[in-house]
């Protein structure tokens, strides 16, 4: 038996051994960076002069896809007037630091590959862009960006952003907050096995992705000042309309204008029959701000496991807001066109609460209209002043909500629908996700 136990051990050290795997065992880019096997942009650009180099950049991305080489950045600053278009698949950019080395603009993007959301591009795969860094430098363009995957056709996939520092040096910690200049600094869309991590950025632009994507890791990114929505993960009525495994954890959001996390369908007017949001996990996440909302959903017609755990979300009295009298800590509401109940979701040990005077007109939990098997479990609510609403079930009209461990400190439950709500105890059947 011991001879027997050494060679299985023998040949898990030899060839490894892999349980199932797991939806978000394979996302990001395939290929690791490989200095060795990379040109220097510094051989190509001078990264010390005000001198624009777009003709040498491009240059250098050309060479790369000529030679099947990577993409690596010495310390400098790096002047672009002009937009980067040069994606390939198999294209990898690091650089020496998101400090040491920044791509400094006018243009209004920096690396943009698909010339507008409505016009196709390729499906691209193996992609990933590390440790630059990136300044805005006061771009007044609505939706302002420096990376942006966009092809909107299908087949584009394992894109890896890790890393990066995005910023404003015109306007360091502050924003623009007209609706009109909003910033996205990093969009990827119509992608499947996307990585979004360790990203920094600052003075107005979030992360968004999805529309449609699925298999998409959002983790362990710091925003700060964002005009509106930080972290937006959404479904579109366009070609394809599953949205399915979205994980977003650990993620810090000061200041959002709208909200810390969006997803589901990207607005409610977006919504169709047909359109399906499955297996979102939201976790360990924190948001602090003069938010409207520091968690919405808008979810489709077809919605099934979503799973809202442990999350800290504080609204004060910062100074920026888009002034919204209806605003919430977690919200679900849905999208046109949603006649479904959704099924199976999990909002457990998440904390809500108020400072400074600051209110949540719809309450610490806003819900609204029809869900089956939706569990409440051992939040923590704070959201005074009196009276207010923990939970508030708006036109709530078919299912069970169970309300199990949850402190109110003070708050109530408002209910104008007809939900069944369980207060027993029990949390059989609630939902569980397994990654």
């Amino acid at each position: 038996m011991v001879k027997y136990l050494i060679i299985f051990l023998l040949f898990v050290l030899s060839f490894g051994y892999q349980a199932n795997a797991g939806p978000y065992d394979n996302v990001g880019a395939i290929t690791p960076f490989n200095l060795a096997n990379s040109l220097d942009l510094a051989d190509y650009c001078d990264g010390g002069d005000a001198n624009p180099d777009d003709s040498c950049m491009s240059t250098w991305i050309a060479a790369a896809k000529a030679q099947g080489k990577h993409l690596y950045a010495s310390a400098g600053t790096y002047i672009y007037t002009t937009i980067q278009s040069n994606l390939f698949s198999n294209f990898h950019m690091k650089c020496a630091s998101n400090t040491a080395v920044t791509f400094k603009g006018s243009a209004n993007t920096f690396f943009i590959w698909s010339p507008s959301f409505i016009t196709p591009g390729q499906p691209w795969s193996d992609i990933s862009i590390e440790d630059c860094g990136f300044d805005m430098q006061d771009s007044i363009s609505n939706f302002g960006s420096v990376i942006t995957i966009n092809p909107t056709v299908s087949g584009t996939k394992n894109i890896t952003i890790r890393g990066n520092r995005v910023f404003d040096s015109t306007q360091p910690g502050s924003m623009y907050v007209e609706d009109t200049r909003q910033r996205q600094y990093i969009v990827i869309l119509f992608s499947d096995d996307v990585l979004i991590e360790n990203n920094n950025l600052s003075e107005g632009g979030r992360i968004k992705a999805g529309r449609p994507g699925n298999r998409i890791v959002i983790r362990n990114n710091t925003l700060f000042n964002i005009n509106d929505n930080a972290i937006t993960v959404v479904n579109f009525p366009l070609s394809g309309q599953i949205s399915s495994h979205h994980l977003i954890e650990g993620n810090t959001v000061t200041n959002p204008l709208g909200s810390g996390v969006f997803f589901g369908a990207d607005g409610e007017s977006s919504g169709t029959t047909i359109m399906v949001t499955t297996d979102v996990t939201i976790r360990n996440n924190l948001i602090v701000g003069n938010f409207d909302f520091g968690i919405i959903g808008t979810l489709p017609n077809r919605t099934a496991r979503i799973n809202i755990y442990g999350n800290i979300i504080i609204k004060n009295n910062a100074p920026f807001s888009l002034g919204g009298l209806f605003n919430s800590g977690i919200a679900l509401g849905r999208a046109d066109n949603s006649v479904l109940p959704t099924q199976d979701i999990t909002i457990r040990n998440n904390v809500v609460r108020t400072e400074g005077g600051a209110k949540l007109e719809l309450g610490g939990l806003f819900i609204k209209t029809n869900h089956n098997n939706i569990c409440c479990l051992c939040n923590t609510f704070t959201i005074g002043p009196s009276p207010t609403y923990a939970i508030f079930l708006q036109r709530t009209t078919s299912g069970t909500l169970k309300l199990t461990g949850n402190e109110l400190n003070g708050s109530v439950v408002r209910d104008d629908g007809t939900m069944v709500i369980d207060q027993s105890g029990s949390t059989n059947g609630c939902f569980v996700p397994t990654d």
